[in-house]
């Protein structure tokens, strides 16, 4: 599969405050949140929903802007359904 480097860029640099935009070369644009775990697990979701992409629960407190970008380690299951929606469209 060929992933659309803007989008990969994008995903990977979440902004200070969690929320990022992500465009295809199709140009859409999506609004995510990020919710990153204690331990750096950065996962993304939609604005409003109580789960990650990739289906976890967002229990507990949102590390987000407590850890620097080289702390967190990004969720590959919520890219894949990032890049698997924005390839669809």
């Amino acid at each position: 599969m060929v992933v659309p480097l803007n989008l990969m860029v994008s995903v990977s640099m979440a902004m200070r405050h969690g929320f990022f935009f992500s465009a295809t070369r199709r140009g859409i644009i999506m609004d995510l949140f990020e919710w990153t775990k204690r331990l750096g697990q950065q996962h993304w979701s939609r604005k409003g929903e109580s789960a990650t992409l990739c289906g976890k629960p967002m229990l507990g407190n949102n590390y987000a802007d407590y850890l620097t970008q080289h702390q967190k380690i990004p969720c590959s299951k919520c890219i894949d359904v990032t890049i698997r929606e924005n390839s669809n469209a």
